[in-house]
């Protein structure tokens, strides 16, 4: 959880989620991260889940161009 701020501010990556309505934010610290943020209809932002995801993922997404490269 400490490394959210670090997360947010320098991703690796950054995707758009549109099934949840979340900005995902990926970065390689130990393993990948990834923190998505939900958009609620207001337009504010808040912290939906954080957790590990697979180096396979991460290359279906980017080749899906869901993922950019940040």
């Amino acid at each position: 959880m400490e490394n959210i701020p670090l997360i947010i501010n320098s991703p690796d990556y950054v995707g758009y989620n549109k099934n949840n309505n979340s900005i995902e934010y990926i970065k390689k610290i130990d393993e990948l991260t990834l923190v998505a943020i939900r958009i609620k209809q207001k337009g504010d932002l808040f912290l939906r889940s954080i957790y590990p995801i697979s180096k396979v993922k991460l290359k279906n997404k980017i080749i899906a161009k869901e993922y950019k490269k940040v």
